[in-house]
């Protein structure tokens, strides 16, 4: 057992700490003084080898606002602390070797544990997304110096390409060599990627298709894959639901009509219902008016006819269909046209008694004014749709 003198934080006062020299640890100390308000990490020399010597005290109750540096320490606010990327939020313990972690958040948004000493010395300044971002920056750099035939051969390499040779590059740089060829192939013109669309879904060959296009075999294989028939598998799924919800809503207004003219006395609701069967239009509860809050949020439901509707306004074009199934949206078609229509109808008559509900003297109020100019509006939108 050795006892050695180390200076304290002033320089003026010492202390006698009894150092284990073959197992590397603080057994205790003695203080001939009150202790200082700090923790710091002294290193000395004891028996010719270094040895690190903490002097441990109480806390001080209150923190600057800021970093300040005294000497080699480093004393830091943890709440409400912006430094580079990171927000201090509260301290967080200590690790393994008894140094002081805190709570930050990144402004990518992830939350991390990271040494106080670290933040305020500036060797630390975000989660790591900063390291990722200088990244993705210097690869771009280096893949951008590269040429379009070795950028070619880097995707056909790993697109796996038996006689394409492996290129002299790294191989991060190879990876992005690739990723950059592939957001070439995404931003095709749109008559491109119809034609090889056309000729993949109706089963040509990959090497046909090249020939045809210009482009390499693998080129096509990886537009088959990964943009092609997937986009094929939603488009299928989305034409089944439309036409599942049209072929519901058909069945059940059939059978609905026909409960409705067996009633003896029906009540006003079902009487407005049955009227609806029989001019053969929609409720307001079964397809929204277009261009409303209602109709936006219940497009997102795949078993309602509003996303039907929207369906087969945008997508229904070109769709290859039996005939059942063109009768089928022929008929949701005319139903629907003819419930706008009627609503638009309704619309203008509520609009004509509101108006000269309240006469004035000076033959117009301010709520003709409003009839008038949300009229204008309607029908200026309805031109533009039409």
């Amino acid at each position: 057992m050795k006892f050695v003198r180390v200076p304290d934080l002033s320089g003026t006062m010492l202390t006698t700490v009894q150092v284990a020299l073959k197992h590397r640890k603080v057994l205790g100390m003695n203080w001939s003084s009150p202790p200082a308000a700090s923790l710091r990490d002294r290193r000395s020399r004891a028996g010719g080898r270094l040895r690190t010597v903490l002097a441990q005290s109480e806390k001080r109750p209150g923190r600057s606002a800021s970093i300040e540096q005294r000497g080699s320490v480093a004393r830091i606010t943890v709440t409400g602390t912006e430094t580079g990327y990171l927000k201090l939020l509260g301290e967080a313990g200590r690790d393994k070797c008894r140094r002081i972690l805190v709570w930050a958040i990144c402004k990518c948004g992830k939350r991390c544990k990271v040494r106080r000493s670290q933040v305020a010395s500036g060797h630390v300044k975000s989660c790591g997304c900063l390291k990722h971002r200088r990244y993705v920056e210097h690869m771009k750099r280096t893949v951008s110096r590269l040429s379009q035939e070795t950028i070619m051969q880097c995707f056909l390499h790993l697109a796996g390409d038996k006689n394409t040779q492996k290129p002299d590059l790294p191989w991060d740089v190879i990876r992005s060599a690739y990723y950059r060829r592939t957001e070439q192939l995404n931003s095709m013109p749109e008559g491109t990627m119809a034609a090889i669309k056309v000729w993949v879904l109706r089963g040509f060959d990959y090497a046909e298709t090249a020939a045809k296009t210009g482009k390499h075999r693998a080129e096509i294989a990886w537009l088959a894959k990964h943009l092609i028939r997937p986009q094929a598998t939603r488009d299928r799924e989305e034409r089944h639901r439309a036409l599942v919800a049209m072929e519901w809503s058909r069945m059940g207004r059939s059978g609905e009509a026909e409960y409705l003219s067996k009633l003896v006395a029906p009540t006003y609701l079902e009487r407005k219902r049955l009227q609806q069967l029989e001019d053969d239009r929609f409720s307001a509860g079964e397809l929204h008016n277009p261009d409303t809050k209602a109709n936006r949020i219940a497009r997102l439901d795949p078993d309602r006819l509003d996303y039907a509707w929207h369906w087969v306004k945008t997508k229904s074009a070109g769709v290859k269909l039996s005939r059942y199934q063109q009768g089928l949206i022929d008929w949701f078609r005319d139903t629907t046209e003819r419930t706008e229509r009627y609503r638009k109808q309704q619309c203008r008559t509520y609009l004509r008694r509101t108006c000269h509900r309240v006469p004035s003297v000076s033959g117009r109020n301010s709520q003709q004014v409003r009839c008038e100019a949300y009229t204008a509006a309607r029908s200026n939108r309805d031109a533009a749709a039409a």
